[in-house]
């Protein structure tokens, strides 16, 4: 950790940063929630494939809260993101 010290603190600084989001034509609702946002059970399997991509995914983000997501390629990431 401390030979990153720096990578870190500029994550950090990233983390709070506002960032302006930009919708084009007002054709994008922009998610906005007071308390949390609770996905219980969630499975995702894409057409034509043989495997699920999610599997009983749960879990909750209170408004405000900062989450990372990390796994493998092809994990899932960007599905549970869109599915959020």
């Amino acid at each position: 950790v401390k030979g990153n010290h720096s990578a870190i603190e500029d994550v950090i600084k990233r983390l709070n940063t506002k960032i302006k989001t930009i919708v084009p034509n007002n054709k994008i609702k922009i998610l906005d929630f007071k308390n949390y946002i609770c996905l219980k059970d969630i499975n995702f399997k894409y057409p034509n494939s043989k495997k699920s991509t999610l599997e009983n995914i749960s879990i909750s983000i209170k408004s405000g809260e900062k989450l990372g997501i990390i796994g493998t390629t092809g994990a899932g990431k960007s599905t549970l993101v869109d599915i959020i």
